[in-house]
Order: structure tokens, then sequence, then C-alpha cells
């Protein structure tokens, strides 16, 4: 059916975001008689935790351990929504899974989370003082400077829907989530033929993916 990358720095409120999408899409399971199932991939599921990110060395393989496990979730008769964290941060893994999606003539959409670095250290902050799991300063600060923000401009980002958490750690607020065009874009939108160059496999793949993204 489709697959929906969510993007945005650290902390930023996506996982928010992903479960009030997953619990409005499922609601509307039954009006769609080809769509079966809403799944959600995330890091924990692949068993990758925030301290894998503090090394370049174990922080690729995590990437491709999760980038491998949204391949296996996707499906003609289900919405994936690919909620990696840090490992979706660079353009080059979402263009990757762009590509899985195509291959399979599946529809592909992304949401940007927009947020400000000093909300999202604000709210990594309480994690760590509420004993949550969390990252540290230095490791925060790194991937916020790495992240590479979604633009309209890449073929793999379109459609691109953004949103916006604001306030504070305490008082957080959550602008509205676009619901009704991700959908639409999920379920309705032209699906786009498989080309030639996507349906590059192993080595290759990322070889071709480091000339196509830098060619953006």
């Amino acid at each position: 059916m489709a697959l929906l990358v969510v993007t945005g720095l650290p902390c930023s409120g996506r996982t928010t975001r992903v479960q009030e999408i997953r619990a409005n899409f499922e609601s509307r399971l039954a009006s769609s008689p080809t769509l079966s199932s809403v799944r959600v991939v995330q890091d924990a599921d692949v068993h990758v935790d925030r301290h894998v990110y503090e090394s370049q060395r174990t922080e690729g393989r995590a990437r491709a351990a999760y980038l491998s496990a949204v391949r296996r979730a996707l499906s003609t008769s289900a919405i994936v929504i690919a909620d990696g964290g840090a490992g979706l941060n660079i353009k080059g893994s979402r263009y990757e899974l762009w590509c899985a999606a195509r291959e399979l003539g599946l529809r592909c959409a992304t949401l940007y989370v927009a947020c400000t670095q000093d909300l999202c250290r604000a709210w990594n902050a309480k994690r760590r003082a509420h004993g949550e799991p969390c990252y540290t300063d230095a490791c925060l600060d790194e991937l916020m400077f790495r992240f590479e923000e979604p633009t309209p401009e890449a073929r793999w980002h379109r459609p691109l829907f953004t949103t916006t958490s604001v306030g504070s750690a305490d008082h957080p607020e959550c602008l509205p989530t676009p619901l009704d065009a991700i959908w639409d874009a999920m379920t309705l939108a032209q699906v786009q033929p498989p080309k030639a160059v996507t349906a590059v496999l192993g080595t290759s793949r990322y070889h071709h993916t480091e000339r196509t993204v830098g060619a953006h």
C-alpha cells in the first residue's frame, strides 16, 4: 500500500505524532478494502538504543539493521510508518527507503516534525531527569548538527508534509498533524511505477544512493 517516513530532530516529538497517526489510520481501516494493517517500525524493533549513535561504527550497523526492518515490513496491503529516530536523520537513508517502496510499486510520503534545537534539548534533559532513555548532551548536539532537513525539491521526499512541536518541556504543544492529507497520500495518490534506476540491490544500491543524493 504505502510507506510514510517520519523524520525530525531527536527529541522533537516524532513518536508522539506517529502514535496519533497510527490510531487515526487504524480507525479508517474499514473504509479501505485493500488495506489490512498499519505497521510502525521503530529503533526498538531491532534492539537499537540511543547509545549506538555515540559511535559512527555502531551507528552504521544500527542504521543498516533498521532500514532492513522497514524493507521487510513493506507490503501491498499495509501502511508502514518508519519512525527510525536518528537512523533517518540523513537524506541517504530516506532515499533508500523511497527506492525500496518504488521497487514494490508502493506509495511513499514524508512527514517532517519541525522543532527548535532548544526545545529538543529541554525534552532530552527532562527525560534524563525522569530516568527515561535519553541522549548524552554531546551525542544530541552531534545528531542535530548532522540532521538533513527534508525538502520538497528532492523527489524522494514528495509529497512532504510538515508539522511543528512548540511550547516548553513542561508545557508542550503540538500543532495539528495533517491527518486527512497524509491519509489521502497513502491511499489515493497515484502509484509511481518502478524505474530501473531504483531497482539496485546490494552494494551497488549504496553506491547509487551516494551518487544520486550527492547530486542534490
